[in-house]
């Protein structure tokens, strides 16, 4: 863990508190840092392509939050950058391997819950009731 990159007062503390070893509040310095190999974008969607871009131009790795990019253009702006560095890329799908949704797909992938015609699903959070949110 090289280096956290973020906006605010308390990037500095963040960083100690989480074992990074540097902090910056500039984004391009961490994809122009020879001791980073890897570039986590947890940033809004409107700056993925352009960071995960410039991350693979560095030979950085991509990995990166949804949504992937705002269009198909920049989704393939970023693939085409990626396979052009020749790096790994990926999106975050984090719930894809909770043991409830694997069970849910082993179930519909050997029949044993009938055809399927509809489903209805909901996420639920509590994180927005934070009064500080």
């Amino acid at each position: 863990m090289k280096v956290i990159c973020g906006i605010g007062d308390g990037l500095a503390d963040a960083a100690a508190l989480y074992g990074w070893q540097k902090y910056t509040s500039s984004w391009q310095e961490v994809v122009g840092d020879p001791e980073v190999d890897l570039v986590a974008t947890c940033t809004p969607g409107n700056t993925h392509c352009e960071i995960a871009v410039a991350a693979a131009r560095n030979r950085k790795h991509v990995f990166c939050e949804k949504p992937l990019a705002l269009n198909r253009e920049q989704a393939a702006e970023m693939l085409r950058a990626a396979e052009q560095a020749g790096v790994k890329h990926l999106v975050n799908f984090n719930y894809r391997r909770v043991p409830a949704v694997m069970l849910a797909k082993k179930l519909i992938d050997e029949g044993r819950i009938g055809a399927i015609y509809q489903f209805h699903g909901a996420y639920h959070q509590d994180w927005p009731l934070d009064p500080g949110f």
